[in-house]
């Protein structure tokens, strides 16, 4: 395994306009309880910051060491 991929997750978060960055944030949340750093939100394919109102959002964690 790649080492720089070794520990990364990236989850896609697909969810109504108005409930995706809230459902964003509670991912987030999850995955540091178990143990990651959250490292980016994005939007779809862009490696952009999220904008309001759209309706998927990328997480990205890494295992903490």
């Amino acid at each position: 395994m790649d080492s720089t991929a070794h520990g990364l997750v990236k989850v896609r978060v697909i969810a109504a306009h108005e409930d995706v960055a809230a459902m964003a944030e509670m991912i987030g949340e999850l995955l540091e309880s178990r143990g990651f750093e959250v490292i980016e939100f994005s939007k779809a394919y862009t490696l952009q910051p999220p904008e309001d109102f759209r309706s998927r959002i990328f997480v990205s964690a890494i295992r903490k060491e």
